[in-house]
């Protein structure tokens, strides 16, 4: 596989280093890496990743993590929606990524399915803190990495 563009977060203030889309996606999309860490939520349909040469098949209520350096690209078998939250990991201090091993991807594998009640509650919190990144309200930004930061602990208490 042949890593075709690398992306990085242009488009987002650098004191928020969080960014947010919400897409509609169908088709084919091209192989690219990462300098950021993303997490996605299949909200509707079926898309079919391939993330270093391996492929996994993600429904409505399946997340994909990808860390800095992986390589992906996708298919979708039927337009889907995919909510997108992407963080840069310099975010929290090296101590943060050792305690929770997420750095490492020692704990946490590319594809994560949940039962409904940790579904629903990860769906919920990217809603709000989508909501809070949106608003831009006093205190966004705090607000913002605490939501990012509880997601991160939900999913290694998964792992």
């Amino acid at each position: 596989m042949i890593k075709k563009n690398i992306w990085k977060i242009d488009s987002i203030d650098k004191r928020e280093m969080i960014g947010f889309s919400r897409d509609i996606i169908d088709g084919e999309h091209e192989i690219h890496g990462h300098e950021f860490m993303e997490i996605e939520y299949v909200k509707k349909g079926c898309v079919v990743q391939n993330i270093n040469d391996k492929e996994y098949v993600g429904r409505k209520g399946d997340f994909f993590v990808l860390y800095k350096g992986d390589v992906h690209g996708y298919v979708t078998k039927e337009p889907s929606e995919i909510v997108n939250l992407i963080f840069y990991s310099e975010l929290y201090d090296e101590t943060f990524w050792q305690d929770f091993c997420l750095q490492n991807k020692v704990k946490l594998g590319h594809m994560v399915h949940l039962e409904k009640p940790e579904r629903e509650k990860l769906a919920t919190l990217l809603d709000l803190m989508e909501e809070e990144f949106n608003s831009k309200k006093e205190n966004y930004i705090f607000i913002l990495r605490q939501f990012l930061h509880i997601i991160i602990c939900i999913f290694n208490n998964l792992a």
